[in-house]
């Protein structure tokens, strides 16, 4: 019988001169070693392709060593899905940690997979996204005592999460209009019964009447509607009065493209004649011109937090403690290795 060839954690604490006790700390990043071991241990297992077993991990901890992420798939944000699991495969790198990402459609029962695992344990915890004010999978994950980080706040008590702070965005947003002299202001929102519209609306609502300006919040249309249809929405507003607006605030890039391109196509000039301000989540957006005035969420810095929020949950750390408001910067503000925005 052919012996397996499959480096060990024992061959692998050998050649970094180290106890296997001290080689398996190493590789989970903890902050009692020291860097230098930390650093000489993930090496030699990269170039050893040494792997833990799964199956030893499970059977010593009870757990799986898998975080399932739940991601919509929807278009209005460009490359969050992809940006978003960027930021958890960094934060499980070098971790015992694996992702298993489940897409998630606007027409699916989002209870239905969350049910499944809990009922399999097929993961120790569970990442997911546009929350509601009373969220049925926060209140079934909260009964069920089963680890999870969601991006975005509740009405409901006691859980973990991350947010961007859409309330500062809109504000910021607002006044940078004002100070660009735009007093007529239509805004893309997203769809009601998600929570960051909550916070959105406040924002907008409660600056535009401190500054005196109008807000048209584009009844019939949202941040989910297709392309096409806000497109000739948008377009059936400037025929009906070409001056209903002076300015346009888009909570996501796919509204701020339609907007400029509508405006274009009318024969007005995108930024002189009618501004756009939105909120970026991708560095490709910036390269468009002319160039947006947009403030920033980084996408991926929240599968990062969310990730390592989660692994503390699944150690055992209140939930409660375990929480983030990220805050909108302008692109300038970004330091030059933000991943996100680095092209």
């Amino acid at each position: 019988m052919r012996q397996s060839t499959r480096p060990t954690l024992r061959l692998l604490a050998g050649k970094a001169g180290v106890s296997v006790g001290a080689a398996s700390r190493a590789l989970k990043g903890d902050l009692r070693i020291s860097e230098a071991t930390r650093q000489r241990v993930t090496a030699l297992a990269a170039e050893l392709g040494y792997t833990p077993n799964r199956a030893g991990l499970g059977l010593r901890t009870g757990r799986t060593h898998i975080l399932s992420a739940l991601v919509h798939r929807h278009d209005e944000i460009l490359g969050f899905g992809p940006s978003w699991i960027s930021g958890i495969s960094k934060a499980t790198k070098n971790t015992p940690y694996q992702i298993n990402v489940l897409p998630i459609f606007d027409d699916e029962d989002s209870l239905t997979p969350i049910k499944q695992m809990i009922h399999s344990r097929a993961a120790d915890g569970l990442l997911f996204t546009r929350t509601r004010p009373n969220d049925p999978r926060v209140r079934l994950l909260l009964d069920a005592d089963y680890p999870f980080v969601c991006h975005g706040r509740t009405d409901i008590m006691g859980h973990a999460w991350f947010d961007f702070d859409n309330d500062g965005f809109a504000r910021q947003a607002i006044r940078k209009l004002h100070e660009i002299g735009r007093r007529k202001i239509a805004v893309i929102m997203p769809p009601p019964q998600f929570m960051f519209h909550r916070y959105l609306s406040a924002g907008v609502t409660e600056e535009a009447e401190k500054l005196g300006m109008a807000i048209d919040l584009c009844d019939g249309v949202n941040l989910d509607t297709p392309a096409d249809a806000l497109c000739a929405y948008l377009q059936g507003r400037f025929e009906t009065d070409l001056d209903w607006c002076d300015g346009f605030l888009c909570a996501g890039e796919t509204s701020a493209i339609v907007a400029a391109s509508v405006i274009h196509d009318l024969g007005l000039r995108p930024q002189l004649d009618v501004s756009v301000v939105a909120k970026q989540t991708t560095g490709i957006f910036g390269k468009l011109r002319p160039s947006f005035p947009a403030f920033c969420e980084d996408v991926s810095l929240a599968g990062e937090v969310m990730a390592k929020m989660l692994m503390s949950l699944i150690d055992g750390a209140d939930p409660g403690s375990q929480t983030f408001l990220q805050a909108a910067v302008s692109p300038r503000d970004l330091l030059p290795d933000d991943s996100t925005f680095s092209l």
